[in-house]
């Protein structure tokens, strides 16, 4: 499934009934890792200690990446956790490209909540539910976000994003998150 292939044709594989196209393998491999599955040197493979896949996207087209990212990682029904926005930055940054993700998320059936600081009242991602922190609690400097096995951190300046890739990391920034959540209010949308 994570591979996108059915049963069947995978058997056929098994079996040496047919042979895989290059993009086949490489779903398969990357289904494997992310299952937690690590390729050795040679033809072997074995579990995954506790690595830490970093990628890192530079450039005035970093939150695009980034939100491509999410779109790829996480399946129907799943949401993505964002924390310390500031919509006005995104705005600025991204453009007509804003509102297009969001619609994408929307049609994918992809849900976000999202921590600001009080008194923030653009609500721009209308396919996520806002609460608010105190501003002295919350700095919009770097905001995080955690989306399936998956931590990010956006930096304004320079405009960057760096991804993390571990169940840990993202298990511990979703539970730091679900706490601040529990505390946040509910803003009064006009």
């Amino acid at each position: 499934e994570a591979a996108s292939m059915s049963k069947p044709a995978l058997t056929n594989l098994e079996r040496r009934i047919s042979s895989p196209r290059k993009e086949t393998l490489e779903a398969i491999e990357s289904a494997l890792r992310g299952a937690g599955i690590e390729f050795t040197e040679g033809p072997g493979v074995r579990l995954a200690t506790n690595s830490v896949k970093v990628t890192q996207f530079n450039g005035s087209d970093s939150i695009q990446r980034l939100w491509n990212d999410i779109l790829e990682t996480l399946k129907p029904g799943e949401e993505r956790l964002i924390y310390g926005v500031n919509e006005d930055k995104y705005l600025k940054e991204t453009g007509a490209d804003f509102a297009k993700t969001m619609e994408k998320y929307i049609k994918k059936g992809i849900s976000g909540r999202i921590i600001s600081a009080e008194g923030d009242k653009n609500f721009a991602d209308f396919s996520s539910t806002y609460r608010w922190l105190p501003k002295e609690i919350l700095s919009d400097s770097t905001p995080y976000y955690v989306y399936g096995k998956k931590f990010a951190m956006l930096m304004w300046k320079p405009l960057s994003v760096m991804v993390m890739e571990n169940a840990s990391v993202s298990n511990s920034f979703r539970a730091q998150f679900e706490a601040h959540w529990a505390l946040a209010k509910t803003p009064k949308k006009k």
